[in-house]
């Protein structure tokens, strides 16, 4: 099998199989708040006041990597915000997902390697309208020390892994909207790109992505101590799509940047709430 083009393309094709249909509710609110210590295997759930799926995906197959994991950490281990007294989910793998191509000329410059290529949740309920606001990096990246992987929210996933997701780039301090089609097709969608101003890898931040019918907006703001959301940093545009995916599931999704490619998979996240408007 010949390699994929591009690495959002892997992701996609693996995770194809790993939802289940949720129904519809109207107006409602999902919210959960990682109340406990624990370990939880690369392919399980999460079970609190609400259910979270979790699941990574290895680059050799449609299974969970055997070298990774999610845990429930305490505020001790938060980067910048260990006064919060609130835990966070961290999920990190040991083995690099992607290595390098060893043709000279060779296109695309990356081959699969053993590691995981994607780690996301998803939650109970399908949304079409929705507030989805998230914590992302809250453990600084690997001991403290930086992160190099993609972190956002994911909104109006289906089943055809039709989704949106706004993210990070931390090896890049850049920030996207990204549609994602089946089969791989995935765009930035245009007027949602740009820097995160005075990024720093190690930060940790507070997302909020809106989706209203077929026109959506991301905003980024500082982490406070607390761990709440502090001063604006980001606003993109009013994104419009003009064939808008227009429900799916909500949830948090990280992948490796190609900015660099051969890092094993590292992403945290905080209390994540998905509101239909």
């Amino acid at each position: 099998m010949k390699p994929f083009q591009t690495l959002t393309n892997i992701v996609v094709l693996l995770a194809a199989a790993s939802l289940a249909a949720f129904g519809q509710t109207p107006k409602q609110q999902w919210t959960i708040g990682l109340q406990q210590k624990t370990q939880v295997q690369s392919a399980g759930e999460y079970k609190d006041n609400n259910t979270m799926v979790l699941e990574s995906f290895t680059a050799l197959c449609m299974e969970p990597s055997s070298s990774a994991s999610f845990q429930v950490a305490g505020p001790e281990t938060r980067a910048n915000s260990q006064s919060s007294g609130k835990n966070h989910m961290i999920f990190h793998d040991q083995k690099a997902g992607l290595k390098a191509n060893a043709g000279a000329a060779a296109e695309p410059f990356f081959v699969r390697a053993e590691g995981s290529i994607t780690a996301l949740t998803w939650i109970d309920g399908k949304f079409s309208n929705p507030i989805l606001s998230g914590e992302i990096n809250t453990d600084g990246g690997v001991g403290g020390n930086g992160s190099y992987s993609r972190q956002g929210l994911m909104a109006r996933w289906d089943q055809g892994n039709n989704f949106y997701w706004f993210y990070v780039d931390f090896a890049t301090g850049s920030y996207a909207i990204l549609r994602s089609r089946f089969f791989g097709l995935m765009d930035k969608l245009p007027g949602s790109t740009g820097q995160v101003p005075g990024f720093k890898n190690t930060s940790s931040y507070f997302m909020e992505f809106q989706l209203q019918n077929d026109t959506m907006q991301g905003r980024i703001y500082e982490l406070t101590p607390s761990g709440n959301k502090g001063k604006l940093l980001v606003q993109t545009g009013t994104v419009k799509d003009s064939d808008p995916f227009l429900t799916g599931i909500s949830g948090y999704l990280s992948e490796p940047s190609l900015g660099r490619p051969f890092e094993p998979l590292h992403g945290s996240f905080g209390t994540i709430t998905s509101t239909e408007q």
